[in-house]
């Protein structure tokens, strides 16, 4: 539903820019996006810009088109490769941002493993190219230290996977499968 809010205010944005005019967009929550992200509850756009943001009443000196909207809005989010979804999915997993080794990433997904409730450890973000030894590491120390529990980690671009033994048992991957791999040149 979200994104369809933010699809609509983009297309009403730029419709609300075309016809040069001023319009109103009123919601209960206007996420402004700011470096607190402070809420508001209407937003007064200009020749296709956000000229105000506010709360409460919309004191109008003109007769300006209002839209009104139930839910959040996100005004100016104009991105043509977003992935909010995933964004929002990927805070239940291990947080593996920033880390600097493999080494990092074993000991954050053994304190992950004490309070994660769910069957498996799902991990995001690592990035080898910030890790002192810039290579992709194997899956035998996965293997030796989550033998019975599924491990997934996924690369911060998401086209790479790291996983244990149990991830591929459970996936039915063999090595007799045909699997697309990338190889770093």
């Amino acid at each position: 539903m979200n994104r369809i809010l933010t699809l609509l205010l983009i297309l009403l944005v730029h419709f609300c820019s075309a016809q040069n005019k001023l319009c109103l967009i009123k919601a209960d929550k206007i996420i402004s996006c700011d470096s607190v992200n402070s809420t508001y509850t209407w937003a007064l756009i200009k020749d296709g810009r956000i000229k105000r943001l506010g709360n409460g009443e919309f004191k109008a000196s003109e007769k300006i088109e209002t839209i009104t909207f139930n839910g959040v809005v996100y005004p100016g989010f104009i991105d043509a490769h977003c992935h909010f979804a995933a964004y929002a999915l990927d805070k239940y997993k291990c947080n593996l941002y920033n880390t600097s080794s493999f080494e990092e990433i074993i000991k954050k997904l053994i304190a992950y493993n004490k309070t994660n409730p769910y069957g498996w450890i799902y991990g995001v973000g690592w990035n080898e190219f910030n890790w002192i030894k810039k290579e992709i590491p194997s899956k035998e120390l996965l293997d030796s230290l989550f033998p019975n529990k599924a491990v997934i980690l996924k690369r911060i671009d998401g086209h790479t996977v790291l996983c244990n033994q149990k991830a591929l048992d459970l996936a039915q991957i063999t090595q007799k499968d045909s699997v697309n791999t990338l190889k770093r040149l």
